[in-house]
């Protein structure tokens, strides 16, 4: 499987990690055709499996699909359990995201002073 060669390739690679890393490759179509909702799936993986850069990135792509409701629960997540700085940016974006009903300028400079 994938995973257990991305770990044996990289000894400081976990397996949420390696979950991680296939996600992105089918993000981006490294050597694999792209495919989101595969990235989608691996990056789900590497989050339940605790890896909270996989939450982040499962949530950028829910982002992109337009998905903002399900985005802002794992942006949320990591922001708060984490101190996720890049959640929090993207929590900024996804507030001020115009066609979502959720969007919120208080919301927005909220969590922009949350970075500062």
């Amino acid at each position: 499987m994938a995973v257990e060669l991305i770990m044996k390739e990289d000894k400081k690679v976990t397996e949420a990690g390696a979950y991680r890393t296939i996600g992105t490759f089918y993000r981006k179509g490294h050597g694999i055709k792209k495919d989101n909702k595969k990235a989608i799936f691996y990056y789900g993986k590497g989050c339940e499996l605790g890896d909270y850069h996989s939450c982040r990135e499962k949530g950028v792509m829910f982002y992109k699909e337009g998905n903002y409701s399900d985005a802002e629960k794992i942006f949320l997540a990591t922001a708060k359990n984490h101190k996720d700085f890049a959640s929090m940016g993207s929590l900024v974006d996804l507030y001020r995201t115009k066609s979502w009903s959720g969007a919120s300028e208080e919301k927005a400079q909220y969590w922009l002073h949350q970075i500062k």
